[in-house]
């Protein structure tokens, strides 16, 4: 994994005792008005109705176990799996919603939502 170095994200990892490589933090950005499930391995991490918030673009978030399966579930209908090779890579993963399609973000910078 690559050295987490801009300060947003140091603080976010320091404040979320997400030190260990096999953490990450899993951001719903914009574009849900939706029950999010996150299953990681065998334990549901995330489970209630999400809605992006207009003036930050931002939904919800969780922490993960990167080197566990991660299964996203919308609204108990929509599936999304993601790239288990990708996933000990990063330490935030973005998930953007435009319609019926989404947008997987993998990146080691905290993005900022104001």
């Amino acid at each position: 994994m690559e050295i987490v170095d801009n300060v947003r994200s140091r603080v976010m990892i320091k404040k979320f005792n997400a030190q260990d490589k096999n953490k990450s933090f899993l951001d719903f950005t914009s574009q849900f008005d939706n029950l999010i499930t996150v299953k990681n391995g065998d334990s549901i991490v995330l489970n209630e109705k999400s809605k992006t918030l207009p003036m930050l673009g931002y939904a919800n978030s969780c922490l993960i176990f990167n080197n566990k399966e991660v299964t996203i579930i919308i609204d108990n209908e929509q599936t999304i799996k993601l790239n288990k090779e990708q996933l000990p890579k990063y330490k935030f993963i973005y998930v953007e919603r435009d319609k019926n399609h989404y947008k997987i973000e993998y990146t080691n910078n905290a993005k900022s939502f104001q």
